[in-house]
């Protein structure tokens, strides 16, 4: 897992990726090589992932450009690839999530059903 995220460039094809559960829940992350946002949806509901101790000296508001997105970051939403493979590993064996990872209503919706990353990059 984490030589596949590693390979992952911010443009083109693979740079998002999704591990889905049984019930349709998922957790999905975008980005790369060195730097990833997360996002997890549970039912209808779509948050962004978040830490309290922020990897990237990055300004709130600094935009995130990586398959054709545009996403408004906060400090504390930027992931390191070594983070995303603790989440999509303790996520694929049905475990808690990192305890240093929290979740919030994903940015601008409220948190209301919206299309996955890989849907969002495909509009023409």
């Amino acid at each position: 897992m984490a030589l596949s995220l590693k390979r992952m460039r911010s443009t083109g094809p693979s740079a998002f990726g999704t591990l889905s559960d049984d019930d349709g829940n998922y957790l999905q992350f975008g980005g790369g090589p060195t730097l990833f946002l997360l996002e997890r949806c549970d039912g209808d509901m779509i948050f962004r992932a978040s830490q309290e101790e922020p990897v990237v000296a990055f300004e709130d508001g600094t935009t995130y450009h990586f398959a054709g997105n545009a996403i408004a970051m906060l400090r504390g939403d930027w992931f390191l690839r070594k983070q995303v493979v603790q989440a999509l590993g303790a996520f694929s064996r049905r475990e808690p999530l990192p305890s240093f990872i929290s979740f919030r209503p994903a940015p601008g919706l409220f948190g209301e059903k919206i299309e996955p990353l890989w849907k969002r990059s495909h509009r023409d």
